[in-house]
């Protein structure tokens, strides 16, 4: 009888320490993990400190991913320890649908938004950029004041540019009428099922502009001819090819 009670001590002692090793020991706070601990998986409620590198090899598959944040309101906190004073601070969001970006003051005090991404669904609606300047592939820089009517761009190597850049942009429903626009007058139907005109605003483009276009929902929408510095041909196609009323978007640039 003595033997089982000293097998049954020992057994209790030595799951002890290994619970404490884990970080479930009782009474400590801060309980010590080995030095290279491995889990198949690991929830976390509340705040997980780290103080070296962690690995995730999982493999993202459908919804599966390496690092899930799941709550109300998930978000990412970045501090940059040896930036310059009220530099330090960086915030990701998900909340109320919408994701972004956030700068901060060190004590959090204060905060900016400068990247917001808002959707319906799947579908991307709006990206909003919030800067005194916006530099593309290191050599346009689109300088945005407190309206968005103006949008200009800088001089090219050759000299070449530096006035307003045109820009255009509707987003309709199935039977053609706008729902958001910018520089856009009307969308008309062409007396036929699919085909579309995008009329601009006067004034808005110099010349023949490039445009993107894209169904909102299951389709295909393309930039059909003729085109010119006051409107565009769109044509919308169901997944079958056949013309088809959609909803599209559409998104027009001045090549000048």
């Amino acid at each position: 009888m003595m033997t089982k009670l000293k097998v049954a001590a020992l057994g209790l002692l030595i799951a002890g320490v290994a619970i404490a090793q884990m970080g479930g020991g009782p009474g400590l706070s801060n309980p010590p993990v080995s030095d290279d601990p491995s889990f198949d998986s690991l929830s976390v409620t509340g705040t997980a400190a780290v103080g070296g590198t962690a690995t995730f090899t999982q493999t993202v598959a459908g919804d599966d991913a390496a690092i899930r944040l799941l709550s109300a309101g998930p978000g990412i906190h970045f501090v940059e320890t040896d930036a310059p004073a009220n530099e330090q601070d960086w915030k990701l969001f998900a909340s109320g649908g919408d994701l972004s970006l956030w700068t901060a003051t060190d004590a959090g005090a204060a905060t900016s938004q400068f990247f917001r991404v808002q959707r319906t669904g799947t579908n991307v609606n709006r990206i909003q950029i919030g800067a005194a300047a916006i530099e593309l592939n290191g050599s346009t820089t689109v300088d945005i004041g407190s309206g968005d009517s103006t949008v200009w761009h800088d001089v090219d190597s050759a000299g070449n540019g530096g006035g307003p850049l045109g820009i255009a942009y509707a987003r309709t429903n199935s039977s053609g009428t706008l729902q958001e626009s910018k520089n856009v007058s009307s969308v008309t139907n062409d007396a036929g099922t699919g085909a579309w005109t995008v009329n601009f605003t006067a004034n808005t483009f110099n010349d023949d502009p490039v445009c993107s276009v894209s169904t909102v929902g299951a389709g295909m929408a393309y930039q059909d001819g003729p085109w010119s510095s006051s409107s565009v041909g769109v044509e919308t196609r169901n997944q079958s090819g056949t013309l088809t009323d959609l909803g599209f978007t559409i998104t027009c640039l001045s090549t000048d």
